[in-house]
């Protein structure tokens, strides 16, 4: 083999060698990316899912804090109760202290 013919093997090895190199690759590349791609579909699913399920969870919410709005006019209702009631008490202490310093005639501190 002479010395021409060597060069031409080896400058045709390093051709092959590099167009195989640019085949595997962009083969590679075709893999990943549909690995991803259905990797996203996936996921795109999954979380369409959950979006779906809060959709129906803050449709229940919903329901509980109307319902709480109405247990906190309840409460309001009772309080309003309460501080007529702690305004009567006073009024009574009031009336008990004029009584006990007409009674037994003690001066005021």
């Amino acid at each position: 083999m002479t010395e021409p013919q060597a060069w031409t093997l080896i400058g045709v090895f390093t051709a092959a060698m590099f167009s195989m190199m640019g085949l595997i690759t962009g083969m590679f590349t075709r893999v990943v990316r549909a690995e991803i791609g259905g990797l996203r579909e996936a996921m795109d699913a999954k979380f369409e899912g959950m979006d779906a399920r809060f959709q129906g969870i803050d449709a229940r919410f919903e329901v509980i804090d109307a319902k709480f709005q109405g247990i906190d006019a309840r409460f309001e209702v009772i309080d309003a109760k309460i501080d007529s009631v702690h305004r009567r008490l006073d009024g009574i202490d009031r009336d008990v202290q004029v009584l006990t310093r007409r009674v037994f005639d003690h001066p005021t501190d």
